[in-house]
């Protein structure tokens, strides 16, 4: 069986079991760790926001009940310039066809500071970019 066969049925198996959260494509130079370690040396609250959110991703049965949960109610979806060349960078780079960047709240409901920027692959979040004090949007 070829790469790509197996990537697709993968992807395909995938979409029936939990959501997934993935750092495969996480930006090391902009909203990345280093990021978030210069925020957590002077507020341990935004690793504190994270584990939480994490722990609350194991809990959904589907992708579809985790958007729902932290999804923002006002705003979505990322339409602006930067996150739009970002899908095309990665598009580029890696041959994935991500069709948009969106955001979550670690928080439930949509509220919090602390938002993660991704894109969706199957019933995985690939988080692009961790916003730990909502300064991008």
């Amino acid at each position: 069986m070829n790469r790509d066969r197996l990537v697709n049925k993968a992807v395909t198996e995938r979409k029936e079991s939990r959501p997934i959260i993935g750092i495969t494509f996480l930006d090391r130079n902009n909203f990345g760790l280093n990021e978030l370690y210069r925020i957590y040396r002077g507020d341990k609250s935004c690793l504190d926001h994270l584990n939480d959110f994490l722990e609350k991703a194991r809990q959904y049965k589907t992708i579809s009940e985790l958007i729902s949960k932290h999804a923002s109610h006002i705003k979505y979806k990322n339409a602006d310039e930067r996150s739009k060349e970002k899908i095309r960078q990665i598009k580029k780079e890696y041959d994935v066809d991500a069709e948009e960047i969106v955001h979550l709240h670690c928080d439930r409901g949509g509220t919090g500071v602390f938002v993660l920027h991704g894109f969706f692959l199957g019933n995985c979040f690939e988080i692009v970019w961790l916003d730990a004090k909502h300064d991008l949007h």
